[in-house]
């Protein structure tokens, strides 16, 4: 709930994790000053169901548009504070604009949910992709393969201001659709599991 996505499809980033690519760190969910909320206050949060159980929650950053330490600082909690990156700035995190750096929390969920909370500090709180893995994948959990992935994904589509399901894989093209959560896997763009009809993977990326 919260914040807004931007993109800034022409940068070129650098320090990119395999499996991922340049569209995924180029574009981001923010929120924070510009949407008017206060210092201190919830920029934006994410609520992902899952089986209860161990994960590890990894967080992919890029700076897009910052040129200097301090100019964006937010805090970040990961399931009520099991993970917590205080004061987080990404451009001196990651050394300066455009290049990639990620930070993983292991995790217990005990309520069903994956919780992931921003709070404004300076400036805009933003997060580039968020991945959720299974400490121990059982063997009844759908497997996301890059060459042949089986999936049954929700594409809100923003020029019609409605939704349509789709099977397939993850090479299909979603460029016109627009989402708050996006399947990284191969970076269409767009992606949101149904939560009717939600995929629970041994392998999950969501933004």
């Amino acid at each position: 709930t919260g914040g807004f996505v931007h993109s800034e499809p022409g940068d070129v980033t650098t320090g990119i994790p395999a499996g991922m690519n340049n569209t995924i760190f180029t574009s981001e969910w923010t929120g924070g000053q510009s949407n008017g909320v206060p210092v201190g206050g919830t920029a934006f949060t994410f609520t992902v169901p899952v089986s209860n159980g161990g994960y590890t929650v990894r967080l992919y950053f890029a700076e897009l548009n910052k040129f200097a330490a301090g100019a964006r600082v937010f805090n970040v909690n990961v399931e009520n504070g099991q993970g917590v990156l205080p004061n987080f700035d990404v451009y001196a995190a990651a050394g300066g604009t455009n290049q990639a750096i990620v930070r993983e929390f292991p995790v217990t969920v005990s309520d069903g949910n994956v919780t992931i909370a921003f709070t404004r500090q300076i400036e805009n709180a933003k997060i580039s992709a968020i991945e959720i893995v299974p400490a121990t994948p059982a063997a009844n959990l759908l497997q996301f393969e890059p060459t042949n992935p089986s999936y049954r994904l929700y594409l809100p589509d923003v020029s019609a201001g409605a939704g349509s399901q789709a099977s397939g894989s993850a090479s299909n093209s979603a460029s016109t659709r627009l989402g708050m959560l996006r399947a990284a896997l191969d970076a269409p763009r767009g992606f949101m599991p149904r939560p009717a009809q939600r995929v629970v993977g041994a392998r999950q990326r969501y933004l």
